[in-house]
């Protein structure tokens, strides 16, 4: 059967502030397993926390999804999407009507703590009907 060889060395903190992740190995090769033997037990990757101490007098820039002193999502504006089309006049005829279209807060939508979209999500118009048929002139 195989053993696990004495843990590597911890390797560097993923970033310098606000939270990372450091790593090490060990190998199965203490002896490695031999003819049918079993593998070693146990997992061959440690993680351990560490950079705890919050990121000051560094810029927090946002790369590649990520804060670049944290292992924090950055957040996602969200976007208004263009409007949908018109929706039909509230009157078939005999005057002036509303009418209304709409849009979403989904282009994109927010995300990781952002709010909701600013701006108008409805809206109306005038629309002007013919006269009914059978109606005065």
């Amino acid at each position: 059967d195989g053993d696990w060889s004495p843990w590597g060395a911890w390797s560097q903190c993923s970033v310098p502030c606000g939270g990372g992740v450091r790593l090490r190995l060990r190998l199965c090769d203490n002896p490695a397993p031999q003819g049918g033997g079993r593998g070693c037990a146990g997992g061959q990757e440690q993680q351990q926390e560490c950079s705890p101490q919050p990121c000051t007098g560094v810029s927090r820039v946002c790369q590649h999804g990520q804060w670049n002193c944290s292992l924090s999502v950055c957040p996602e504006e969200g976007g208004l999407s263009p409007w949908g089309p018109w929706g039909p006049c509230s009157l078939s005829c005999g005057g002036l009507g509303q009418k209304t279209r709409t849009r979403d807060c989904n282009h994109p939508a927010p995300a990781h703590g952002v709010r909701d979209c600013e701006g108008t999500r409805l809206e109306t118009t005038y629309c002007q009907t013919p006269d009914c048929p059978g109606t005065p002139h």
